[in-house]
């Protein structure tokens, strides 16, 4: 069977590209890249700035589990969609952000909230509800997405550093998770609503469909 259209393995496509630009690659791993910059113009010491992310990790850490549980309620969609809208709002807000800490904190706090609904927990939920045989190589397929997005995103970020400096680099992350991640969103999300194959098929539609449907 092809990759045509109606492959269930565009769902895999997605979730990679959807991970690539997700909150571990654009958050997590251009900050060391964006650090010295920041550090130099304000500053601030590297704790002060850094503290900011442990912000954002609480806050990431604290939504996941709300995030889950409003994703089995109302389906894919109707949740990582207005994620991904705070996300990169929240990111390319920081390029505009006044020398203040508590300033600087807030924006990563609202970018911890937006990344709770980017996690790999969305893309898993959608590729489980597809894929009954070859679930596991999927999986693997799709969770690439991230260490290719911890090898790319940071040397996007260091090259707009290095045009415009570090003001740049958010304001361009926040538009590349937007656009790049959008059409991901919505490609899982109309994948994830045709009928799993597999031994289990009836399990997984009664499981797993109804959310996916609205």
């Amino acid at each position: 069977m092809g990759l045509e259209l109606r492959s269930r393995w565009w769902i895999v496509l997605a979730s990679v590209l959807g991970l690539l630009v997700g909150n571990g690659p654009v958050m997590q791993f251009t900050f060391g890249t964006l650090l010295p910059s920041i550090t130099r113009q304000f500053g601030w010491s590297r704790g002060m700035v850094s503290s900011a992310m442990v912000v954002r990790l609480r806050m990431t850490g604290i939504a996941t589990p709300v995030v889950g549980r409003l994703v089995d309620r109302f389906g894919i969609r109707a949740v990582a969609l207005p994620a991904i809208a705070v996300f990169s709002l929240a990111t390319a807000s920081v390029a505009w952000v006044p020398a203040s800490p508590m300033a600087f904190a807030a924006l990563y706090a609202l970018m911890g909230l937006g990344a709770a609904g980017q996690t790999p927990l969305i893309y898993a939920k959608a590729i489980s509800a597809r894929f009954d045989r070859q679930r596991g190589l999927a999986l693997g397929i799709a969770m690439a997405g991230v260490g290719l997005g911890a090898a790319l995103v940071p040397r996007f970020a260091h090259e707009l550093i290095g045009i415009a400096g570090w003001r740049a680099a958010y304001a361009g992350l926040g538009p590349l998770t937007f656009v790049s991640r959008l059409p991901c969103g919505s490609l899982v999300r109309w994948q994830a609503g045709r009928e799993p194959a597999g031994r289990c098929a009836a399990s997984l539609d009664r499981e797993h469909a109804g959310p996916y449907r609205h």
